[in-house]
């Protein structure tokens, strides 16, 4: 059963990143036994985290601010497995998971977006065969992005779930252990040793604001290109395996 399901009913994020159970964690693992750290499911359980009545509030204050500033609603629908936050440090010796410090959920943070939309921009905006150039530092000229001299004008807010997101415990499975543990040449007759990991799963909406503050005409271009980089390039880790791809809801 769930450590983190079956002892802990508020804030999962806390607990998974401030109060670990030492009964599941490896900080100090026996050096002599070569080990890929424990099973996902000892300490997540799959299924649905966060509180309903708080995300429903808070997509409620979005579209309130999104009139305020004249922002657009943007409403994103994850098509695969997302993947998020795997640098961050965990005391679970696992994939990091990145959670909302005050909603208790995983969420997509707006400098991701960000990260993906720029990526994506000067993709489809740079001629072709032409390598990307390094920022000038002495550029004063506006861009959507900004620079080290002025602001962008686009602006990112973080993607937040509309409802409890369910997490789902993957796989990655490598096949030649003792080759990455002990330096011995890989062979098929060596056994896969499983890694679990939690994902948050296909299916979660997610809703953000995105634009020119101030001017609706001026954002239709920032939510054409925001909702092409994550379909296309997707959001978060593995995105090459086909993870984090979000399509904009109706």
């Amino acid at each position: 059963m769930s450590y983190l399901k079956k002892r802990f009913t508020g804030n999962a994020g806390l607990k998974f990143e401030k109060a670990p159970d030492a009964t599941y964690t490896n900080i100090f693992p026996d050096a002599s036994k070569p080990t890929n750290g424990p099973d996902a499911k000892q300490w997540i359980e799959a299924g649905a985290y966060g509180n309903a009545k708080q995300l429903t509030n808070h997509a409620k204050r979005l579209a309130t601010l999104a009139k305020t500033v004249k922002l657009h609603i943007l409403d994103l629908k994850l098509e695969s497995p997302l993947l998020i936050g795997t640098g961050i440090a965990s005391a679970y010796d696992a994939f990091g998971l990145l959670w909302h410090r005050t909603l208790g959920v995983p969420y997509i943070p707006g400098s991701s977006l960000k990260g993906v939309c720029k990526t994506w921009y000067n993709y489809t905006t740079k001629p072709t065969g032409e390598e990307p150039q390094s920022p000038n530092p002495q550029d004063t000229s506006s861009s959507p992005f900004g620079s080290q001299k002025s602001k962008g004008e686009w602006v990112f807010f973080d993607a937040i779930p509309t409802a409890p997101p369910h997490i789902e415990i993957d796989i990655l499975n490598p096949h030649y252990p003792d080759w990455y543990n002990q330096n011995a040449w890989p062979g098929d007759w060596q056994n896969p040793i499983p890694i679990t990991f939690p994902v948050i799963a296909a299916g979660t909406m997610f809703r953000t604001l995105i634009g020119v503050p101030g001017d609706y005409d001026a954002s239709n271009n920032a939510i054409n290109t925001l909702t092409q980089a994550v379909e296309y390039l997707g959001v978060g880790a593995k995105t090459s395996r086909g993870y984090g791809v979000l399509t904009q809801a109706p």
